[in-house]
Parts: structure tokens; sequence; C-alpha cells
């Protein structure tokens, strides 16, 4: 038996959906707290709709017909976000302003001299970011082709490309705002 005090959590690890209403609404008061209430259905409003079922309009978005419905797409855009959903909210920011800088120099990889002089970030705190990118499976600091150069990148998808880099270009394309992505992890807009 579960105590009353006990709090269960969902897959993801965060508690769940009628706990939070629980814990709101407390036994032996007489109104439920309206705003705690919002932010839990909120919660799980966004935690339900993260995950794209068929991808049309990111496959229109990115002129690649064949992702529509792609089994192996759809299941590669639910590891990114999986694996997003665990990234502190700060290195998510990071790395997309990584990927803005990537995209706008058209490169898949960037010098760490240029990371820390663009972003004036240091080594070690530029070592500790993409560690914790690198933990989650998402990027990393790698060995550059020349001597002492070290490159950082962003993974791409299992069977697809950069994700970061798609959701750029899905924002450009429809005017949709990154931060429904890598704040909200809203990726049911690709859906359409």
């Amino acid at each position: 038996m579960i105590s009353s005090t006990t709090k269960r959590t969902s897959r993801a690890g965060h508690p769940t959906f009628l706990d939070n209403i629980r814990e709101t609404t407390k036994i032996g008061s007489r109104r439920p707290n309206v705003s705690s209430l919002t932010s839990s259905l909120i919660q799980h409003r966004s935690l339900s709709r993260a995950y794209p079922k068929h991808l049309k309009a990111l496959a229109a978005a990115l002129q690649w017909d064949s992702m529509y419905k792609d089994p192996k797409q759809i299941k590669g855009i639910h590891a990114f976000i999986d694996k997003l959903r665990e990234v502190p909210l700060s290195e998510r920011e990071f790395a997309l302003s990584l990927a803005e800088r990537m995209k706008r120099r058209g490169v898949d990889v960037l010098p760490t001299d240029d990371v820390q002089g663009a972003f004036n970030i240091g080594a070690e705190a530029l070592k500790r970011r993409m560690g914790i990118l690198d933990h989650h499976g998402l990027g990393s600091i790698d060995e550059g082709t020349g001597y002492r150069t070290w490159n950082v990148s962003l993974w791409s998808r299992k069977d697809g490309d950069n994700p970061w880099i798609e959701i750029l270009l899905f924002c450009e394309a429809t005017n949709a705002d990154p931060r429904e992505f890598i704040h909200d992890l809203n990726f049911g807009l690709y859906d359409g």
C-alpha cells in the first residue's frame, strides 16, 4: 500500500497528473488551489501532446516527402524527445544557440575556439555544458583534424538529420517559435 505522503512518478520521473491534483486539493481544504491545478493540467497536456504521430508538417517544411508516416523517422524523433526531456533547460537553450550558429555558417561542427569567443564562455564551462549534452547522447566535443584542435558537434538522429537544425528549418518555414520545442517539448507541431 502506498502511503498518502508517497509520491508516484511517471516513466519520465515526474509526479503523475493525479498526484499533482491530490497535492493541490489537500484533504480538508474547501477549495482547490486553482493556479496549481491549472499548472498541473498544462504540464499534463504538454507531456501528452509532445510526441508527433505522422510528421506531415515537418515533411512538408523540409520538402522530404518520404518522412511522412515513416516509422523510423517517427521513432527517431521520439527518441530525441525522450533525451531532450531530461536535459536542463539552460543546456537545451545553449544547444539551440549552437545549432543557430551552425546553420548560419553552413557547418556541422564548430571549433571550440569559435564557440568560446561567440558565446563568451570559458573552456571549463564549455566542457561542462557539452558534457551534459554528451551524457544525454545529444552532442560532444571531439578531436578536430588539425593539431590540438577540438570541435563542438550536435549529434544527428539515428536514421535522420540533426534534430536541432530540423527544429530551426521547421520554424523558419512555418513561423513557429523554437521555444515551443525547447521549452514546452511540443513536437506535436510536426504533425500540423
